[in-house]
C-alpha cells in the first residue's frame, strides 16, 4: 500500500459510523478528518452523537476554551436531520484551568438537540462561568424538545433551570434533572402543563426556590423522587405553612427527600 492510499475510506458508512459512536471525545471525533477524506462528511448523517469534553487519552485535560471549540466544531459537522441520541459531558469533574462553562455555549447545544434529537438527551455539565471569581446563578435556558423521550440534566455548581415560557415536550416520558436550581411555579409548570407523556421524574435540587409553588398534576406519571438539599424557606414553613401536593392517578412510586443542612 502506497503511502497516500487511503484504505479507510472504502469502509462502508454504517462501520465507520459505529467507530465514530465510540471515539469518547469531541476533539477525537474531529481529527477525524485527517484520517480519511471521507470520514470528515461521515459525521453529517451519523445517528447517534457521544462528544465528552475530556480527552481521557491525553492527559493532562485539554484547556476549556480548546474543549468547547471541539464539542462546537463535531457539532457543526454533524448536519443529520435526526438524531436518535445527543450525549454531551465531561468524565472530570471541575475544569482543570479554573473557568467554568459559558451560559451561551450550553443554551446553545440544548437549542440544537431541540432542533435534531428524537429520543435519547443526556447533557452533564461542570459548573457554570464565573465574574470576577465570585460564583453567581447562570441561567440555563430549555428549549421546548418536542421530540425527545428521555432527557437527563446533570448539572455542577449555580445552574438555574428555566423552562420555556411556552411549547411542549411532547414527546417527553422519562426526566431527569440532577443538581441546579429550579424555583417551584417553574418547576410545576414543567412538569403539569408542557409534559403531558411524564411516566417518570428524578429530581435533585441544589435549591429550590419559592417552594410553596410546587404543586405536581400529572394524568400520566407513575414513578416520581424528589430530593431538595435547600429551600428559601424554613423546614417548618416548607412542611407545615406550605403543603406539597400531589394529584397523580397512576403515581406507583413516591419518594421525597429533604436534606437540609
Amino acid at each position: 500500500m502506497s503511502a497516500d492510499e487511503d484504505r479507510i475510506s472504502d469502509l462502508p458508512d454504517e462501520l465507520l459510523h459505529r467507530i465514530l459512536v465510540r471515539l469518547g471525545s469531541a476533539r477525537a471525533a474531529v481529527r477525524t478528518g485527517v484520517l480519511s477524506r471521507r470520514w470528515r462528511h461521515i459525521l453529517g448523517p451519523l445517528p447517534e452523537l457521544f462528544l465528552n469534553g475530556d480527552d481521557l487519552d491525553a492527559p493532562p485535560p485539554p484547556p476549556l476554551k480548546s474543549s468547547l471549540d471541539n464539542i462546537d466544531a463535531a457539532l457543526a459537522a454533524c448536519d443529520a436531520p435526526i438524531l436518535r441520541r445527543l450525549d454531551i459531558g465531561w468524565a472530570l469533574s471541575s475544569i482543570v484551568d479554573g473557568r467554568g462553562i459559558p451560559a451561551v455555549r450550553a443554551t446553545r447545544w440544548l437549542r440544537l438537540a431541540s432542533e435534531h434529537v428524537v429520543d435519547q438527551l443526556h447533557i452533564d455539565l461542570p459548573r457554570p462561568e464565573v465574574a470576577n471569581g465570585e460564583e453567581e446563578e447562570a441561567v440555563l435556558q430549555l428549549p421546548a424538545c418536542e421530540a425527545v423521550t428521555s432527557m437527563n440534566l446533570i448539572l455542577e455548581g449555580s445552574w438555574r433551570i428555566q423552562p420555556p415560557s411556552a411549547g411542549l415536550f411532547a414527546a417527553l416520558t422519562n426526566l431527569t434533572i440532577h443538581c441546579g436550581r429550579m424555583d417551584g411555579a417553574e418547576l410545576t409548570a414543567l412538569v403539569c402543563t408542557q409534559c403531558p407523556c411524564l411516566v417518570r421524574l428524578k429530581v435533585s435540587l441544589m435549591l429550590l426556590v419559592n417552594a410553596s409553588d410546587v404543586s405536581i398534576r400529572s394524568d400520566s406519571l407513575q414513578s416520581l423522587r424528589f430530593t431538595v438539599w435547600k429551600t428559601d424557606q424554613s423546614l417548618q414553613q416548607f412542611f407545615v405553612m406550605n403543603r406539597l401536593e400531589i394529584v397523580a392517578p397512576r403515581m406507583e412510586k413516591l419518594s421525597f427527600i429533604y436534606r437540609h443542612g
